[in-house]
């Protein structure tokens, strides 16, 4: 039929099988050990291989970047138990997501995917932590990203040895950052995105502090994830997320109430929201996906169908943040070049 055809088109094969050849060690020791922190730790291994194959990066490139997200986590972590401090430490990270833009629009998958691991560990590391006892949770969980890393960098160094050029000696070679020389696109304009994003995000992480909201997160990534290049593809994006939500999480609660509740079920969940970070090219059928399978392991872990339904409600808030400084901002910079034009004199 032609929809099957069309969906096997939008179906990235090659990158799903990779991204589950590096989620597997994770998911066979969480398995075997019957603990269900290694599959926390999947996000991480899940942004290192999107950065790697996005950027081409070599296994020390990797290894920097783990190292990001770990200072990422425990900053925010860190800064948790303190609303003044987490507002600042987010909305510092989100703009910083933008400000690599300055050296390729493509490198944005870089601020993007060292924020949300960073961000989503730091609120469940959280959950039920003690204050005096989270710098203690932060640095227990640092074995597991470490861990969750080795995978991504054992298939980066398979690539890598196969790209080295026959004039390179090998230690020369294992010491770049990338396995070779990458575009990263046009060196984006972002000074108007990254405003936009440090105070859309800081408002939700006010909102978030203030109303006590459970899976904050949400609301903040949220809030970043529809800062675009410019108003129009903000717009977009936040139809697109609104669209996925409203279905995916019916999908997903449906099939939670109707499939068995065991720890199986939750594992392939878990490990499916991972995937449908790389699993189809159309942004829409991935977050429908995400929100499915998030609301499927909410379901099967007998928590009440409000969890599923705050997804939709944290999705449309923080979209709604993250849009209205989009176009405030961008209003702001159209009525600044206006007068700045009308203050020149004529040619």
């Amino acid at each position: 039929m032609a929809w099957t055809h069309n969906l096997g088109e939008e179906f990235e094969t090659r990158t799903v099988m990779h991204a589950a050849l590096v989620l597997a060690p994770l998911v066979a020791v969480a398995t075997a050990s019957g603990q269900p922190i290694w599959l926390e730790a999947a996000i991480v291994s899940g942004s290192a291989f999107i950065v790697m194959e996005k950027t081409n990066l070599a296994p020390l490139g990797v290894a920097l970047h783990g190292v990001a997200i770990a200072v990422g986590f425990l900053v925010l972590l860190a800064a948790i138990s303190t609303p003044p401090a987490f507002v600042g430490a987010t909305a510092a990270m989100a703009g910083a997501s933008i400000l690599v833009t300055a050296k390729g629009d493509k490198l944005r998958s870089l601020g993007n995917f060292t924020f949300i691991p960073a961000l989503y560990l730091a609120c469940k590391a959280a959950e039920g932590t003690p204050r005096a006892a989270l710098l203690e949770r932060g640095l227990s969980f640092l074995p597991y990203i470490a861990a969750a890393l080795l995978p991504v960098i054992a298939l980066a160094a398979a690539e890598h040895v196969r790209d080295r050029d026959l004039g390179v000696s090998h230690i020369r070679h294992l010491t770049r950052f990338r396995r070779r020389v990458v575009d990263h696109g046009v060196a984006a304009s972002f000074a108007e995105a990254m405003v936009a994003v440090t105070f859309a995000v800081a408002c939700a992480s006010i909102f978030v502090e203030w109303r006590h909201v459970e899976h904050g997160q949400w609301v903040i990534w949220s809030a970043a994830s529809v800062v675009t290049g410019d108003a129009a593809s903000a717009r977009r994006k936040l139809g697109d997320r609104l669209l996925g939500a409203f279905v995916g999480v019916p999908i997903g609660v449906s099939l939670g109430f109707l499939m068995p509740h065991n720890g199986i079920v939750i594992e392939l969940a878990t490990v499916g929201t991972v995937l449908s970070l790389v699993a189809f090219r159309r942004y829409p059928l991935a977050f429908g996906l995400r929100c499915a399978l998030v609301a499927l392991a909410i379901i099967d872990a007998d928590q009440s169908i409000a969890f599923a339904v705050e997804r939709v409600e944290n999705v449309v808030l923080g979209g709604v943040i993250g849009l209205a400084f989009v176009f405030g901002i961008h209003g702001l910079t159209l009525v600044g070049q206006l007068r700045a034009s009308r203050g020149q004199p004529p040619e």
